[in-house]
């Protein structure tokens, strides 16, 4: 018959057995239950075309657009669109590139709709533009589907004056508002180049403007409640990209 210590160590030895048989099953079962609970590190990748100077689908908005609605101007980023709208007869809401960049030879590509308005309000881009856009070649899509460019400055006693380039004219590739256009501007030296939907619409020459900021705009009548355009993509390339 065994003695009494020897019970005892074969219960200490028992009793050890289980306790490391059950902190081993406490241990792996804990740490099981928290690599399932914590998920794994998600990351967004958004493609960015590497020859970009700039580039937005409005995602959201990591490029911090100046937002904001007040006096009838509305700035909004909603369904993956940058959305502008202006309600002030006789008024231009101007959005600049959040970059703040001055650009002098480069390709802009927008792909926009005009979602509300009519023959006397327009929407477009300001290129080369300076810092009060007092100086600027003007991009225009009318609500009467047609097309503008022209050259704006300050005459000698600083009143705003408009000099035509081209148009106003109908342009047959330039779909109806509310349909998804791209416009496309190149500006290279002298040369000023725009096409709508993959076709070459217009070809100017103006020495005048060497550079300077890209700003989106939409301009209101007075025969309408109002102009909307909506962006969904806006890129800028360097010359030859």
């Amino acid at each position: 018959m065994p003695s009494r210590n020897a019970v005892l160590a074969r219960a200490s030895v028992f009793l050890i057995v289980i306790v490391l048989g059950v902190g081993l099953f406490t241990y792996f079962s804990v740490k099981g239950v928290g690599d399932r609970d914590i998920a794994p590190t998600s990351v967004s990748i958004f493609p960015t075309p590497t020859q970009a100077l700039f580039y937005d689908t409005f995602l959201d908005n990591r490029n911090a657009w100046g937002l904001s609605n007040h006096g009838g101007y509305l700035r909004e980023i909603a369904n993956n669109r940058l959305v502008l709208t202006n309600t002030n007869p006789q008024t231009t809401l101007i959005e600049s590139l959040p970059n703040e960049q001055i650009y002098g030879d480069f390709t802009v590509t927008i792909t926009f709709a005009m979602l509300q308005g009519d023959a006397n309000d327009s929407v477009g881009i300001y290129v080369r533009g300076d810092s009060n856009l007092d100086h600027d070649y003007r991009i225009e899509i009318s609500g009467d589907e047609t097309f503008d460019s022209a050259k704006e400055f300050l005459d000698m006693h600083s009143k705003q004056q408009v000099q035509l380039l081209d148009g106003p004219r109908h342009i047959t590739s330039l779909l109806s508002p509310g349909q998804l256009n791209t416009l496309k501007a190149t500006l290279q030296g002298t040369m000023l180049s725009v096409s709508i939907n993959n076709t070459l619409i217009s070809t100017v020459s103006d020495a005048d403007y060497a550079s300077g900021q890209v700003t989106l705009f939409v301009r209101h009548g007075s025969t309408s409640s109002g102009v909307t355009m909506s962006v969904s993509e806006i890129e800028i390339d360097t010359i030859g990209l």
